[in-house]
């Protein structure tokens, strides 16, 4: 019935591509309870209807609609829709998308992991899911892994340091205190960080290959785009970003 909804949406006959969504989505297609709702939020029925927007949207997001749990994270981060700002249902369903292989949601999880947005700041994961989005075919994803990178090398660093200012004096000898904070930088600068490069060729080389799916941002969100995306027929049809 997507496919009978589709044709009459192209052809602008809407009560013909409204009753097929909704045979759809009655049917149990998270698919077709996507694209019902955004005939409800756009007044395709002759009249806008919020609720039953949002109602066939939360349908189409727990039945596993990517394009749906995309939007709601976005609803919510901005708090926009008539949904409440709420960074803890924003990760939910970019995790789910993210369960997915959606590209975009790996990579949001892991902004939220490097600014500490909703969670608490662990830039391990942020790195992973920085990883894991590349591998996707995330361009974006790219150089927030650098900046990633270049915290946890601070924070590395910042703890050398503290452990160098709590040396006790080793006597009088200053060339033997010398000789302890010197070790304690070889040891620092013998574990670098990986490279993307690498940890894609190790990764390789352990695990079989995994099929791919999907800016820098340097603020943990979405951009901002229409409360409401267009609903269209087949491939043209537009997705959250």
């Amino acid at each position: 019935m997507l496919a009978v909804g589709h044709a009459a949406y192209a052809r602008k006959d809407w009560p013909a591509a409204m009753k097929a969504f909704q045979q759809s989505a009655e049917a149990g297609s998270a698919e077709g309870a996507w694209e019902l709702s955004l005939m409800h939020a756009h007044g395709k029925t002759g009249v806008v209807d919020k609720e039953e927007a949002r109602k066939w949207l939360k349908i189409a997001a727990e039945g596993g609609a990517v394009k749906a749990q995309m939007f709601l994270a976005q609803m919510s981060t901005f708090g926009r829709g008539g949904y409440e700002k709420d960074e803890s249902v924003a990760f939910e369903y970019l995790t789910r998308a993210a369960d997915q292989g959606n590209a975009h949601a790996t990579h949001q999880l892991g902004v939220r992991y490097l600014y500490a947005v909703g969670v608490e700041q662990d830039l391990d994961k942020a790195i992973e899911h920085f990883d894991k989005a590349i591998e996707l075919g995330s361009a974006d994803a790219v150089k927030d892994r650098e900046i990633a990178q270049k915290k946890k090398k601070m924070s590395f660093t910042r703890g050398i340091k503290k452990q160098i200012s709590g040396l006790p004096m080793i006597g009088r000898s200053k060339s033997k205190r010398n000789t302890v904070e010197s070790s304690l930088r070889i040891k620092a600068a013998s574990a670098p960080l990986k490279s993307p490069s690498s940890s894609r060729q190790t990764s390789r080389q352990s695990t079989p290959a995994q099929s791919p799916v999907a800016s820098p941002t340097s603020q943990p969100a979405f951009e901002e785009e229409e409360a409401v995306p267009s609903p269209t027929a087949g491939a043209k049809r537009p997705a959250p970003a």
